[in-house]
């Protein structure tokens, strides 16, 4: 019994270690494996590489659309401008601004009757004979303009400037109306002339309730000699055929705007 335990004793100790040994390993893989808890009273802090990017809110639009009265009137000083020979007209107005920012932008448009005149002639008819007629000319400005509009005030009140880039057309309309009430066939045209124009303006936006508002604007514009035909000059020979002489006219220098719109 004694050879016995002598011969096993040294062999079980060493199982027993190896077991020790083995138990241990495996009990720290377990350990390593499971997730840590953080300790009371702290938060879980996302890894950098999981943040999720906040897109900011859109910039809201704000749009205005309104209807304008137009007077221009030519002059380099002021003692020559006067009510005498102003150039009454009306159109429409867009402008578009992000909230927030200090700039805009839109376009006006305008037309402007100059003049109806209506002169007394002869014609050519088809048989040959002189009839009677009225020759009917209508002379009309139409204008598009560009403004970049710097507006930094948001209240009741609210000074503005603008800087203006655009062009305008003159339009000479011509038809022979004969005694029968009828256009005569072979005189029923229009004559085109336009130039550049550019400047600058000032003025001041009015709040009326919630959306409308009233525009008071004063500009200064520049631009080349526009080209119309000389009313006072036109004529119809014997075969039918209208002459007239063009003249190169300077454009009003001064303008003023009101108009009356709504924002949206």
């Amino acid at each position: 019994m004694h050879l016995m335990m002598a011969y096993f004793a040294p062999h079980f100790r060493s199982g027993l270690s190896a077991f020790a040994v083995s138990l241990f390993l495996f009990s720290s893989a377990i350990a390593w494996a499971q997730p840590t808890t953080p300790p009371s009273g702290t938060k879980n802090i996302t890894p950098p590489n999981n943040l999720q990017e906040t897109t900011p809110p859109a910039r809201k639009i704000q749009r205005h659309i309104g209807l304008i009265a137009v007077a221009d009137q030519p002059g380099s000083t002021w003692k020559e401008v006067t009510l005498d020979g102003v150039n009454w007209g009306f159109g429409v107005q867009w402008r578009r601004k992000e909230q927030g920012t200090l700039f805009g932008g839109g376009l006006d448009l305008a037309y402007q009757p100059l003049g109806r005149f209506t002169q007394d002639v002869q014609v050519v008819g088809a048989d040959g004979t002189p009839e009677p007629a009225v020759m009917k000319l209508q002379n009309q400005n139409i204008s598009l303009h560009y403004a970049l509009r710097l507006a930094p005030f948001r209240g009741m009140i609210q000074p503005f400037a603008e800087g203006l880039v655009g062009a305008r057309g003159s339009l000479l309309s011509t038809n022979l109306e004969l005694e029968d009430g009828s256009l005569f066939e072979h005189l029923d045209q229009a004559n085109w002339g336009y130039t550049y124009q550019y400047g600058w303006g000032g003025g001041v936006r009015l709040k009326l309730g919630d959306t409308a508002r009233i525009t008071l604007r004063y500009a200064d514009i520049r631009s080349g000699k526009l080209t119309q035909v000389d009313e006072s000059t036109i004529q119809i020979d014997s075969d039918n055929t209208v002459y007239f002489e063009t003249k190169d006219v300077a454009l009003p220098t001064r303008s003023l705007q009101l108009g009356l719109g709504w924002d949206f």
